[in-house]
């Protein structure tokens, strides 16, 4: 017995599951209600579908779902008996009032498949994929391979929740062999329908080949669609301006959306804009909120940022929670900074007694992991040494050239000491000079001008080499360093015993500027 079903019924199917404009399925569902109430069995059926699984935008409904089914089942609708019992809706009233069986029906619906009707298609993909027929098919036809024969035909056919099925068995390698360019081909009809995993798939596409127009406009299509995970890329391609201008309003309205449909990245991206003071305006509360959601959804890296703000004076403040957390992020990470703050509490003894044995552990881990703070920290404690930690100037040196080689040594005056005095390492007076000179430029650093000083003294090859000298122990004597004062007053006598080789007024000037 051959499927039919009226105009008005199919216009309306074709309105829901053709198209994937919203505002367009309220029509469609107008019309199955129309050619139902006409009498088109097949109608109820449609009607069933969309209650049973929210098409049209109707919303679930499982009770409207029943009657729907019941009464096509009743007036003759194969596809309502094998919908009902898609649904799970089957049962012994059905059973009952249905004009055909399970076994009939399941004939008819798959004649009108082999004849072209693609709703048929559709319908039998979804059932042998779920093997809601397998005690009434044969044993060729039941293997659930078989549903993409079916879902093929359906997807040719229009049915857009069938392309989507293909492109997801192509991209996902169900039921065949993975084929990227096919599933391609798929979400690029899917997308061109206006459905949102095609939309989605394309958008992803264009993110992969770095084209950022057009992965934008794909995962605008998106997120207006309902993706969460497009509205999260929108808001990264706003703050990057990638694909669109920069725009942090919007930027923050897209993640506040993802981050309302529960998109866990988006929490850690809105915790690191209001973290880090860039683009918006710090706000630490909002900050913890985040970094909280997203710890709380399973994203370690939130950990550190997280225990960061447990250290800070506030009400929430919390040095035993903050340890923990450090601890779980120094486990994942990769560049010593939770090492790097697990070393200051116990440096520090944020959370009771100073345990410097347990800083020195965790600045060597940070260390080992290239963090260059850690090492200039290791050598600053090696160096200078105190309780805890017994003075080792090789070991100091070994630290401190290290974070000098990384391009981030800050305490250049120390690391210039041991070069110096050979402390650690052989002597390299030249060395030492251009680290002195860069403590004293970026740290401002009296020492080292006293040491500048010094070197210039003995090297007296010109008058602009004491000249030097004495400007390098006049500022170091500004700075309070009173080696220079005692220097300078010995380097003033030797100025006076030998001025006749200074040319010019250099000797008065010179002693008279401090």
């Amino acid at each position: 017995m051959t499927i039919l079903m009226t105009g008005l019924c199919e216009k309306g199917a074709d309105q829901i599951w053709k198209q994937c404009n919203d505002a367009m399925y309220a029509q469609g569902v107008t019309w199955l209600e129309e050619a139902a109430y006409a009498g088109d069995a097949e109608a109820w059926f449609f009607l069933g579908h969309c209650y049973s699984w929210g098409d049209g935008a109707v919303g679930f409904n499982e009770k409207k779902a029943y009657e729907c089914y019941l009464r096509g089942a009743s007036a003759g609708s194969a596809r309502a008996v094998l919908g009902a019992l898609r649904a799970g809706q089957y049962d012994e009233q059905m059973k009952k009032s249905a004009r055909y069986s399970i076994e009939e029906s399941y004939r008819q619906v798959r004649d009108a498949a082999e004849m072209g009707d693609v709703y048929a298609a559709w319908q039998m993909g979804e059932a042998v994929e779920w093997e809601d027929l397998a005690d009434y098919m044969p044993q060729t036809e039941s293997a659930r391979e078989q549903c993409l024969f079916w879902y093929e035909r359906a997807a040719d056919g229009g049915i857009i929740p069938a392309m989507v099925k293909m492109g997801k068995c192509c991209q996902n390698g169900t039921y065949r062999e993975k084929d990227e360019k096919e599933a391609l081909r798929w979400a690029n009809q899917c997308a061109a329908s206006g459905e949102v995993w095609g939309l989605f798939q394309m958008g992803e596409h264009y993110r992969q080949e770095e084209d950022w127009e057009a992965a934008f406009q794909y995962d605008y299509a998106a997120a207006k669609q309902g993706s969460s995970r497009a509205m999260l890329y929108l808001g990264q391609m706003y703050l990057n301006g990638q694909g669109t201008e920069r725009d942090i309003q919007a930027a923050v309205q897209a993640l506040e959306n993802a981050a309302a449909r529960n998109e866990a990245e988006s929490f850690e991206e809105l915790g690191n804009l209001f973290y880090q003071d860039e683009l918006v305006e710090r706000d630490d509360e909002k900050a913890f909120y985040w970094y909280g959601k997203a710890y709380a959804a399973g994203i370690k890296e939130a950990a550190l940022p997280l225990a960061r703000l447990y250290l800070r004076p506030s009400d929430e403040q919390d040095t035993v929670r903050a340890e923990k957390l450090l601890r779980e992020a120094a486990g994942i990470e990769t560049d010593g900074q939770a090492s790097l703050a697990l070393g200051n509490i116990y440096r520090d003894g944020l959370n009771g007694e100073i345990d410097m044995k347990q800083a020195v552990s965790w600045y060597e881990k940070g260390a080992s992991q290239g963090n260059p703070e850690c090492m200039e920290i290791l050598g600053c404690l090696y160096f200078q040494g105190e309780e805890g930690v017994d003075r080792d100037y090789a070991k100091a040196f070994e630290w401190l050239n290290r974070c000098e080689e990384a391009g981030s040594l800050q305490s250049a005056s120390k690391l210039g000491y041991l070069y110096m005095k050979g402390e650690g390492c052989t002597a390299d007076e030249n060395k030492a000079k251009e680290l002195f000179e860069r403590a004293a430029q970026t740290e401002c650093d009296g020492y080292a001008l006293y040491e500048l000083g010094f070197i210039y003294e003995r090297k007296n090859e010109s008058p602009e080499d004491l000249e030097r000298a004495a400007q390098c122990y006049q500022k170091a004597i500004e700075m309070g360093n009173e080696s220079a004062s005692r220097r300078f007053s010995h380097f003033k006598k030797g100025l006076g015993a030998g001025r006749s080789r200074i040319k010019g007024g250099i000797f008065l000037a010179l002693c008279h500027k401090v």
